[in-house]
């Protein structure tokens, strides 16, 4: 660490963010870089802290593109993340001094940090992710979407501010038309900007049978986009392929499905890389998103994505379109406090059961309260507990876990896209009306009227989550039902995942590993979190690792 002095950032080049040195002042940033030149010129100019620190706030209040940077000078650190910490900063600090990185691992080893924090490896393993600024380690914090910090060497100490947090209205009125018109001419503008940003460079699009890819992938073909390609993964026989290539075939772009063999998968998840991987992707703080590694690990191998090539991806279109309003909150007009945390921790504590103790149940609940503005259980209003309940989802989990799937192809040194995290787009839904919003209602009913090139039509095929040499699973499945109980029929289903949809990520494990944790392990990101929990174990404890049914070899 040189310089002007002892330099506080620490950066890990792997991260890939530039570096500007001028006049005694260092930027270190990714994303759009106006905005840390904007930073820079405001620390140059002002002296007042305070007024410093409005302004600082007033310049990324306004933001609409993606970015994070710090800011070093010798009397200062200015830190951000946008509104998605699309790439998250580290900090730790004492009472002498800051370490802050794009690297959790940095902070934690220049920082000599060794505390594990008890509660967050319990929320880890029961999620999959930690909640908040926090980390697994109890001096180790993450900024928060929308937040930057103020260092000031002098003092000693953070300032830390949110400029921006997710807080839908759904009790706003507004023209079910007017409003289905402007979220075309958004969708419009976003695509303008993608082409914009890619200038000619090839687009590789995820394509499932989904809606967002979908919509996405159509907008850049309606706009005239030459340099796309396609391609779908999962198991062999899947339905989601045969729809995403019919869809590919419609739009004449090429299309391919990625197919990996069980061996291949198997060494692709026991390799150094992939071990390298979720060193870079965790962050000490989220399990690394598998969903697409073996996939992109395929096509960085082969070739054929080449240098400077973008990713762009649908998510997270359902949840900010209003897909994850908790209709269990809304159903009966009396939702309590109780139903609130039930309604989350069933949702997203339920990795594996054994962990759903009374004791860490209650935990949870005070991890979810500590994300929510204060006095918030004494609300009565349901709308106020699904706001709540997407509030909580936009910090915990969306956050912490789905934007941060975009590591992946970072880690193998391509550039993504992602439009439907937008600012733009998620400021329009964050206050769409409820009957607007509530199972994407004015969303749908805007891709059905779009209905480019007969792709939205009316009514969607339906879309088996099995394999066709597995669908025989569905008819044994419910005879199982009539003459066993629903039980039963789900304890079949949990048995049979291990050949469903998922196929190609359950294999990275041996099928004794799906026996031995069907009853207990909810999916495969479970498993995945087991894995990951038996490669770090030193960070939990005992009773930790033998709920997940990992023994001592």
């Amino acid at each position: 660490m040189v310089s002007f002095g002892q330099q506080s950032f620490l950066s890990n080049p792997g991260y890939q963010w530039q570096t500007q040195q001028e006049n005694g002042i260092s930027c270190h940033y990714r994303g759009e870089r106006s905005v840390a030149n904007d930073i820079v010129k405001l620390i140059s100019l002002e002296n007042n802290a305070d007024k410093l620190t409005e302004k600082i706030e007033e310049c990324l209040s306004g933001l609409k593109d993606y970015t994070s940077g710090v800011v070093e000078t010798p009397e200062l650190i200015v830190a951000w993340v946008d509104h998605i910490r699309s790439w998250p900063v580290y900090y730790s600090y004492d009472e002498d001094q800051i370490y802050i990185s794009n690297d959790a691992r940095k902070v934690k080893e220049h920082a000599k940090l060794i505390q594990i924090d008890e509660a967050a490896a319990i929320e880890f393993a029961m999620s999959g992710y930690v909640t908040g600024k926090n980390t697994l380690y109890s001096s180790l914090f993450s900024l928060q979407p929308g937040e930057f910090l103020v260092w000031r060497k002098s003092d000693k100490k953070p300032l830390l501010k949110r400029y921006y947090r997710y807080i839908p209205d759904l009790k706003q009125k507004a023209e079910w038309t007017e409003n289905q018109q402007a979220l075309g001419g958004i969708l419009d503008s976003l695509t303008h900007k993608i082409i914009e940003r890619a200038n000619g460079r090839t687009i590789w699009v995820p394509l499932s049978a989904g809606l967002d890819s979908r919509i996405l992938l159509c907008k850049l073909h309606e706009h005239g986009y030459q340099r796309i390609k396609t391609f779908t993964y999962g198991p062999r026989y899947n339905f989601e392929a045969k729809h995403a290539k019919k869809i590919a075939e419609r739009l004449s772009l090429p299309w391919q499905m990625i197919e990996l063999s069980t061996k291949e998968l198997r060494a692709c998840f026991d390799d150094e890389q992939r071990k390298k991987f979720w060193d870079y992707a965790d962050g000490l703080k989220s399990i690394p998103c598998m969903r697409e590694y073996s996939a992109i690990h395929a096509l960085h191998k082969s070739g054929e994505v080449k240098e400077g090539d973008i990713f762009l991806n649908g998510q997270s279109g359902d949840y900010i379109t209003g897909g994850h309003i908790a209709p269990q909150l809304l159903r009966n007009g009396t939702s309590t406090a109780d139903d609130f945390f039930n309604a989350l921790i069933d949702k997203h504590y339920d990795l594996w059961s054994s962990l759903k103790t009374e004791d860490n149940i209650a935990l949870m609940r005070e991890r979810i309260a500590s994300l929510l503005p204060e006095g918030f259980e004494n609300t009565k209003a349901n709308i106020d507990w699904a706001t709540y309940a997407e509030m909580w989802e936009y910090d915990g989990r969306q956050v912490c876990y789905v934007v941060n799937g975009q590591r992946v192809y970072e880690f193998f040194g391509y550039d993504w896209e992602m439009p439907l995290w937008e600012k733009t787009l998620v400021d329009f839904c964050q206050n769409l009306p409820l009957e607007q919003k509530a199972e994407q209602a004015l969303y749908k009913s805007y891709l059905r009227d779009y209905n480019y090139k007969g792709l939205f039509p009316s009514k969607e095929p339906y879309i088996w989550r099995w394999p066709m040499p597995m669908l025989w699973v569905v008819p044994i499945a419910r005879l199982i039902g009539v003459f066993a109980g629903a039980k039963a029929k789900r304890k079949f289903y949990d048995r049979m995942r291990y050949y469903g949809h998922y196929a190609n990520q359950y294999v990275f494990f041996p099928l004794s590993d799906h026996k031995k944790t069907y009853k207990n392990a909810r999916n495969v990101i479970s498993l995945h979190v087991r894995k990951w929990v038996w490669e770090e174990k030193s960070l939990f404890d005992a009773n930790i690792s033998k709920s997940l049914s990992i023994k001592e070899e």
